[in-house]
Parts: C-alpha cells; structure tokens; sequence
C-alpha cells in the first residue's frame, strides 16, 4: 500500500503556467455619415434594381447596409427621397465612366464606339437602366422628378459639350448640330429603358444602333 503522504506524487511542487491575455478584438471604426450614406445608397440601389420600387423594403435595405431603419431614416426622409438619390448617385457613376472616356486623347466617338460595350456590360450601367426605367412611372412624384430633370441636363449638356470638341479637333462632322445628337442619344437611352421594362437586360438591344449611330457622326471620305 502506497503512504500518500510519502510517495514522490505527493511531493511534486505545483506547476503554474503562464497564459498571456487574449487581446479584445480591436473595434470597428466608425463610419462617418457620409461613409454610412453611401452604404445605404448601393444597398438601395441593389434591392431598387431587383425588386422594383413598390416592391423594394427600407427594412432589407437597413439590413443590407448593416444598420437599422431608424438609422436608414435618420439620412433619408423616406423611400421616395431614397429613390431619388439613389437615381442620382447610380448616374454619377455611370456619369464618372463617360467623364473619364471623353478626357482621354483621339477621337472622342472612336473611344467611345470601342469602349461602350464594356461599360453598357458593367452591373451599375444595368441599374441605372433599371431604376431609370421605375423612374419614368415615378415622374410625378416631386423628388424624382427634380432628380430626372437634373439628371437629364446633366446628360444633354455632357453629350453636345462632347460634340462641340469633337468638331473643333476636326474627328466629327462639322454639319451636326450638338443638341441633335444629345437629343437622339437621349432618345435611344429612352427606347433601351422601354426595352428593359419588358424584358432583364433588353436594353443591350440598344447597342449596336447606339453603335451605328456613333460611326454616323464621324468624318469620313464623304465629308472630308
């Protein structure tokens, strides 16, 4: 029989090993309001662009930004005030492609006919065709409407601006008037949302006479 108090076990000295402290995870910063604004604006413009403007719910979109509603409503008035700047803010984007395409050197319409197609494939371009396309039936409430014509003199000046440039550095036909080609280029912006509205993604059919119409406005043989 084993004395308890004499085996070696019973003598053994405590061991104590030291455990360093776990550090708290670090906090989250922040966001600024404007930061937390433009969250909420690209969650908004994703659930717009998927479940219509009736269908759409502030709930999931606080959700998807990761805030709540009353935080959601602490920057936006209400959801006719939500889809309006959402409008706005999915055009900047778009607006900020074409702005980038129209500083570049050559030929203003030649840039723009070899790179169209990769921006009419970008998602936003997709939302801004479809909340473009929900607006129209919106016009008559105020904030879309003040959205819509802000959004389409932004748009009228920005094309004639790029013909007037394109004419004065001699790549596009001296005849066309720059408000025609804003006008039918808005025209066809217009046809491509009617497409849309029947069908995801219809107003791709726009491209190859946006396209075609572009080649119209450059110089040629015919013109030089």
């Amino acid at each position: 029989m084993i004395d308890p108090l004499t085996s070696s076990e019973a003598h053994e000295p405590d061991v104590y090993v030291a455990v360093e402290p776990v550090a708290a995870p670090a906090p989250r910063p922040r966001m600024t309001g404007s930061q937390r604004r433009q969250v909420i604006l690209a969650a908004a413009r994703r659930e717009f662009a998927r479940a219509g403007y009736h269908g759409a719910s502030t709930a999931r979109i606080a959700q998807a930004a990761g805030c709540s509603e009353p935080m959601l409503y602490k920057h936006f008035s209400g959801k006719q005030a939500l889809f309006a700047e959402t409008l706005d803010d999915v055009y900047l984007v778009i607006e900020a492609r074409f702005d980038a395409l129209f500083a570049q050197e050559g030929d203003i319409f030649t840039n723009l006919h070899g790179q169209l197609p990769a921006i009419m494939a970008d998602a936003a371009y997709a939302e801004m065709m479809q909340l473009r396309k929900l607006a129209i039936a919106l016009v008559t409430e105020p904030a879309v409407h003040d959205a819509l014509v802000d959004i389409e003199h932004r748009h009228m000046k920005r094309v004639s601006d790029a013909v007037v440039k394109a004419i004065a550095a001699g790549t596009a036909r001296p005849d066309i008037e720059p408000d025609y080609v804003a006008w039918m280029w808005t025209g066809m912006v217009l046809a491509a949302c009617q497409r849309e509205a029947m069908e995801p993604r219809g107003f791709v059919l726009m491209l190859p006479h946006a396209l075609t119409f572009l080649d119209s406005l450059r110089i040629d043989s015919s013109h030089a």
